[in-house]
């Protein structure tokens, strides 16, 4: 897994063709990642070292930057999957928070593929993961075999790849191909 991590710009230093950013630790508290965002581009007010989300004072300093820029960009990114340039601290800790709590599943694919909401992405990891295969055939064998449908004399005639595809093709699983293996959800 990559640490989620985003590089941050000042699109006003950004279009004026001076480059005025930083890499930051996306955390999974949002108040935390603007605190730190906001205290490098030096947007607080006299009286905190950090950006409080609760002083007045803060939340009017941080809505112009020092340098006059007024917007933050996301110019770069790792372990964020297809996130865009918003600078928006709430969703960016989101996914990433969704990311360390499915280290072993491919959140950022389901979240891309299958449901971009974050709840129900996370409810999807939870709920209807059912493994990682190095084939759908590998998974509908083993899920046959799970079913009782054992009949081991013929076993060895069954085309697994077939039965899985029909599974998938029938609305049963969905699956998502990553890293080499095949994670199989329940649909």
């Amino acid at each position: 897994m990559i640490e989620p991590r985003v590089y941050v710009s000042c699109l006003h230093c950004y279009n004026a063709g001076r480059l005025h950013g930083e890499w930051f630790d996306v955390p999974d508290d949002p108040d935390d990642l603007l605190a730190e965002v906001l205290s490098f581009f030096g947007a607080v007010c006299v009286a905190h070292a950090a950006h409080d989300p609760e002083c007045a004072a803060c939340v009017e300093v941080a809505s112009r930057l020092p340098c006059g820029g007024e917007e933050l960009a996301v110019h770069d990114h790792e372990g964020l999957g297809a996130w865009g340039e918003s600078f928006d601290p709430q969703g960016l800790c989101q996914v990433a928070a969704l990311v360390r709590a499915f280290p072993e599943r491919p959140a950022l694919a389901y979240l891309e593929a299958v449901d971009s909401d974050i709840d129900a992405a996370r409810e999807g990891l939870e709920e209807r993961y059912s493994g990682a295969w190095d084939s759908l055939g590998e998974w509908a064998e083993s899920h046959a075999r799970d079913m009782g449908l054992d009949a081991e004399a013929l076993w060895s005639y069954v085309d697994w790849e077939r039965y899985g595809r029909d599974l998938e093709l029938g609305g049963g699983v969905m699956t998502l191909r990553e890293g080499g293996a095949v994670h199989v959800f329940w649909s």
